[in-house]
C-alpha cells in the first residue's frame, strides 16, 4: 500500500513516500539488467553483422543466462538465451555445455577458453616475461597494448618472432 508519511528529523520535518510492488518474474529482471549494463559499456565503436540491426563491438553468436542452474529465457542482442558455449574456434570448436553457473570458468578452460579477463591478462604478461628471459631480454610492456591483446585472445599462448637484421635500423644519408 502507498503511504506518504510526515517525519521529523534533526534538519527538519520531511516527507517519506513508502510503497510495496509486486515481484518482477527473475527473467524480466535480468533482461533489462543485462541490456541496461551493455548500453553502458565504453566502447568506442560497435558494429553491426549480417542483416542485423543490433550493434555491439562483436557479433554475438550465442548467450548464456542462468539463476542457479536454471536457464533463464531472454533475448539479448538479438540471440536467445541457452546452455550452450563454444570451445576455442581452432583447438575445440564443438559445444560445451554449462550446467551450473559456478562451473562456468572451469568448464571453459577445458575447451581452451580462459573467460576471465585478468586472468588471460595475467597469463599473457608472465609468458610474455618468460620467453624474454630465456632470449637474455626485457620485455617492455605497454599497459594499454596488453589490455587490447587481452581482450582479443580466448587461449593466449606468446611466441617468440624476429625480424632479419636488415630491417632492424631505418639508415638515411644526408
Amino acid at each position: 500500500m502507498d503511504k506518504i508519511t510526515t517525519t521529523q528529523t534533526n534538519k527538519g520535518e520531511y516527507l517519506f513516500y513508502q510503497s510495496v510492488a509486486k515481484g518482477a518474474q527473475t527473467s524480466t529482471l535480468l533482461q533489462a539488467i543485462i541490456k541496461s549494463a551493455l548500453k553502458q559499456l565504453p566502447i568506442p565503436k560497435r558494429m553491426r553483422w549480417g542483416d542485423k540491426t543490433v550493434e555491439f563491438v562483436r557479433p554475438v553468436h550465442w548467450l548464456i543466462v542462468k539463476h542457479g542452474e536454471q536457464v533463464v529465457p531472454c533475448s539479448i542482442l538479438g540471440v536467445a538465451s541457452g546452455s550452450e558455449s563454444k570451445g576455442h574456434r581452432f583447438h575445440h570448436p564443438s559445444a560445451v555445455i554449462i550446467n551450473k553457473v559456478e562451473d562456468y570458468e572451469q568448464n571453459l578452460e577445458k575447451v581452451h577458453v580462459v573467460a576471465s579477463f585478468e586472468k588471460r591478462k595475467i597469463i599473457i604478461e608472465q609468458q610474455s616475461l618468460d620467453i624474454a628471459k630465456a632470449q637474455g631480454a626485457i620485455a617492455i610492456i605497454e599497459p594499454s597494448l596488453l589490455d587490447e591483446v587481452t581482450g582479443l585472445v580466448e587461449w593466449p599462448v606468446a611466441i617468440m618472432g624476429e625480424f632479419e637484421a636488415k630491417f632492424w635500423v631505418y639508415h638515411q644519408k644526408f
